[in-house]
């Protein structure tokens, strides 16, 4: 805990700027770690979900029909690069490379996110509003 970023707030004074590079650098390589090395460990055996559909309806998937499903189903089968956490093939060798591939999407949206509130900030700085009000 850093208590002094509390003071600072209420004090309206500037703090030393944090590392965040070093900060980035390892929660990337433990992202790397996770998403690549845990992923091999995931079980074969149904979710929570999949298991519990299993038991009420007889089968791990629902059954659905009519035009809506169809199409959401097509623009599924279009869109989905790596369907079951797996390669098109569904020999099973994807499982890491989905979770690095999400991991990466992830990482980019966040990133994008914080970039697009730093320059929302930074414009309404420079434009004379500051940012929130006392």
């Amino acid at each position: 805990m850093r208590p002094e970023l509390l003071e600072s707030a209420a004090e309206h004074t500037k703090l030393p700027a944090v590392p965040v590079k070093k900060l980035i650098i390892a929660l990337s390589v433990i992202t790397l770690l996770v998403a690549g090395g845990l992923s091999l460990l995931a079980s074969s055996n149904p979710d929570g979900l999949e298991w519990a559909i299993g038991k009420t309806t007889g089968s791990q998937e629902l059954e659905a029909s009519g035009d809506v499903h169809a199409g959401a189903a097509a623009v599924q089968e279009g869109t989905a690069f790596m369907p079951d956490y797996d390669y098109k093939d569904g020999n099973g060798s994807g499982t890491s490379a989905a979770g690095l591939i999400g991991a990466a999407i992830t990482f980019a949206v966040a990133g994008a996110a914080g970039a697009a509130i730093t320059i929302v900030k930074k414009r309404r700085k420079a434009a004379g509003g500051g940012g929130v009000a006392n």
